[in-house]
């Protein structure tokens, strides 16, 4: 659906050159959304907490 619909506002827009980069700038547009959606909302072991830093445990030296 996003195909067709990229082809019509590319041909639309610029004509036909605009027709054949409108999927790959479309492609381009939803690696990047899909990077960015699964590193924000999926993948919450990356995300940094925030909060108090905790000291280091203390060590002693013999």
């Amino acid at each position: 659906m996003l195909v067709i619909f990229s082809l019509f506002l590319g041909e639309h827009s610029y004509g036909l050159v605009g027709a054949l980069l409108a999927v790959p700038i479309l492609s381009a547009i939803q690696v990047l959304f899909m990077y960015f959606y699964r590193k924000t909302w999926k993948d919450p072991a990356r995300r940094v907490e925030s909060g108090p830093i905790k000291p280091p445990l203390a060590t002693t030296r013999s």
